[in-house]
């Protein structure tokens, strides 16, 4: 997913720095969701300000949860803002360009 949405990324992204993904087991993602303050995520949550994304290890049940879960997480950098349906609407851009370039990895 990260790979087949690195030419968009960088198209639409204007920081040069990295980005951190951290994947953490579900009850420290818990945890770390609400040292964040974070209520309205059950797998995953970005911070835009330090460039990181928090996963939970249930992302990685499927295909499908990871497809969709990481491609709204980056969604939210490519759009470079917090509002979910901004997210949504350059995921899906990304998620075609991950099923076009990876075929079917999870089936």
């Amino acid at each position: 997913m990260a790979e087949a949405s690195i030419e968009l990324f960088h198209k639409t992204s204007d920081s040069q720095e990295p980005m951190t993904f951290v994947i953490l087991e579900h009850h420290k993602f818990l945890e770390t969701r609400a040292a964040f303050h974070v209520q309205r995520t059950r797998l995953a949550f970005s911070n835009l300000v330090i460039r990181r994304i928090y996963l939970s290890s249930r992302v990685f049940a499927d295909w499908d949860t990871v497809l969709w879960v990481i491609g709204h997480e980056l969604g939210h950098f490519v759009i470079r803002d917090g509002i979910e349906g901004h997210a949504e609407y350059a995921a899906e851009r990304l998620r075609w360009r991950a099923r076009q370039t990876c075929g079917d990895l999870g089936r």
